[in-house]
């Protein structure tokens, strides 16, 4: 006999410190911290408790509820999805790594596109995870940058909305030690940007800072060593804005809410977007601003409800975390430490 469907819902629900694991979103289990009801759960998988037929198949399909991913966000609200699986190579083979394209998965289908064929950027190593391995876009701090196509007609990143993130799953190669660096920008007035600064933020070498750029302005200072970048990390890095408040989050931790003298945001319909590189007066690459390393996915949310905020931001670092397979980056007291987020937004 084949059980072709799930027979229980086996779900965790609550904190790291009280959480209760419930069967059919009806029945209680058992209740503790969220590593006692991990445990449960496992015990109840691996030991069934009974014995079935000899001819029954034993495949089974038991259903924990399936991964959260972005496109769950819903609506318009997902603006831009850029994912490891999503860019295009060259077919000239004597460049056959560098990337021609990269491709937004949501319905605004926005492209980014390289500005000429001498700084496209590359395809980077894999990063193996326990199921999968991904590659994503290299910048190499000299020439490479991609520009997203058409936003005077899709408006999508100046949407006028007083609330968006950005998300971003990268890996530092960048050694630079003067100048900043910029991940990405909106446009040479950097309306919208983010920016690594070498200057170590304890005055020696290892504590480097992120800048968010609102209005041309520096709007966010990491200013702490745990919101450093380093050189050959993973991070998860987030930015956005939400009214008066600004937001910047790496690796799960930092910044969410603290009040800005800036009130409001001036990102026009017709910003470009730059990724690896800060845009100049004429529209090309400005010199001295290139980034080094890989972008392997990008996850942009606009006009969502205020109140949704926190869930957003914990669900998108969850995600981000344990698709590479760096839940390690989370701090411990995070909601998805130990799992992935689960279920519908």
């Amino acid at each position: 006999m084949q059980i072709d469907s799930p027979l229980f819902d086996l779900d965790i629900i609550g904190t790291e410190n009280t959480s209760v694991l419930k069967l059919n979103n009806t029945q209680m289990v058992c209740k503790g911290t969220r590593e006692y009801c991990l445990s449960t759960r496992e015990e109840i998988l691996s030991n069934r408790g009974f014995t079935l037929p000899e001819n029954w198949d034993l495949k089974w399909n038991f259903h924990t509820k399936s991964t959260w991913t972005p496109s769950q966000i819903g609506g318009t609200k997902l603006g831009c999805h850029l994912t490891p699986a999503s860019y295009s190579l060259s077919t000239d083979e004597s460049n056959p790594e560098d990337v021609t394209e990269w491709d937004d998965v949501t319905v605004n289908d926005i492209k980014f596109l390289p500005l000429s064929a001498t700084t496209a950027p590359h395809e980077a190593n894999e990063i193996t995870t326990n199921s999968a391995s991904f590659k994503g876009v290299q910048f190499d701090r000299t020439n490479d940058i991609l520009k997203a196509d058409d936003l005077a007609d899709a408006g999508v990143f100046g949407s006028g909305t007083d609330r968006f993130l950005f998300y971003f799953f990268i890996k530092h190669t960048d050694t630079v030690t003067s100048g900043e660096r910029y991940i990405f920008s909106s446009d040479t007035t950097r309306d919208w940007a983010l920016a690594i600064d070498p200057t170590d933020i304890g005055g020696g070498t290892t504590n480097r800072a992120f800048h968010v750029y609102k209005n041309g302005s520096i709007l966010l200072d990491t200013g702490m060593a745990h919101m450093a970048w380093s050189t050959g990390a993973y991070q998860i890095i987030g930015c956005g804005w939400q009214g008066q408040y600004e937001i910047l989050k790496l690796n799960g931790g930092g910044n969410l809410g603290d009040e800005s003298t800036i009130s409001s945001i001036n990102v026009a319909p017709a910003q470009d977007m730059f990724l690896g590189a800060r845009q100049n007066a004429l529209g090309g690459r400005l010199s001295g601003t290139q980034w080094g390393g890989t972008i392997y996915e990008m996850i942009y949310v606009r006009d969502h409800d205020a109140a949704d905020t926190p869930t957003i931001c914990e669900k998108i670092e969850g995600y981000l975390a344990h698709k590479y397979g760096q839940a390690s980056l989370l701090p411990n007291t995070h909601t998805y430490k130990d799992h992935p987020p689960r279920g519908v937004t």
